[in-house]
């Protein structure tokens, strides 16, 4: 078994374990849309740049999340989470892994052969989406290795007094944290504006 079909075997025996028990009888009222598909369809979901950003499922903030769920379940949702990732840049990889490859075939051979530069950003695409995807592979490793109460951790820790307050503390500052992470994502900003607003902010020395 190659290391992709066991780590596959890994997550599918991981969601077993997460995911509720199904009835077979529940098979018969899916919808329409989640037939097998017939063959020369392909594998495309129709859907506008706007829906194709918005969560999965509607998160709690977090803070509700570290108060009112177990830390199992978080970490449940985070291996779910990081899994999802995985099958992503595991697509990505192969399919740039594979123009790769075919890019070097044609170049050697004279037949449609592509430009130096374009060879390069092939090879560059194709060094980063396997290199992201062995990063997201040992970040789901390690999550899935380590041990956790089955219960909030300030249950769990029975956290009284300034332990209570310090938890609030931690808490608040990793969820401004978030949000300033969640502010980037949604308005990139270039390397060349941040340079210059930087500049900007930087007190002349003359004065």
């Amino acid at each position: 078994m190659s290391l992709r079909e066991r780590f596959a075997d890994l997550l599918i025996r991981a969601a077993c374990r997460i995911a509720p028990p199904v009835n077979p009888d529940e098979f018969d009222e899916l919808p329409e849309v989640l037939k097998p598909l017939e063959k020369g369809d392909h594998l495309t979901v129709a859907a506008s740049a706007d829906a194709a950003d918005l969560p999965s499922v509607e998160p709690l903030s977090l803070d509700q999340r570290v108060i009112s769920r177990s830390v199992k379940t978080l970490k449940a949702e985070a291996i779910s989470s990081l899994a999802t990732l995985h099958a992503a840049h595991l697509v990505g990889a192969s399919v740039w892994d594979e123009r790769r490859i075919a890019a070097r075939i044609n170049a050697a051979s004279g037949i449609k052969a592509a430009s130096p530069e374009v060879l390069a950003e092939i090879e560059g695409l194709a060094v980063t989406w396997q290199n992201d995807l062995s990063a997201i592979t040992n970040a789901l490793q390690q999550v899935a290795a380590i041990s956790c109460p089955e219960a909030p951790i300030s249950q769990d820790l029975r956290l009284e007094g300034e332990e209570q307050d310090l938890a609030a503390d931690l808490i608040e500052s990793c969820s401004v944290e978030l949000t300033r992470h969640q502010l980037e994502l949604a308005n990139p900003q270039d390397d060349d504006d941040e340079q210059e607003l930087n500049d900007e902010q930087e007190p002349d020395p003359q004065v």
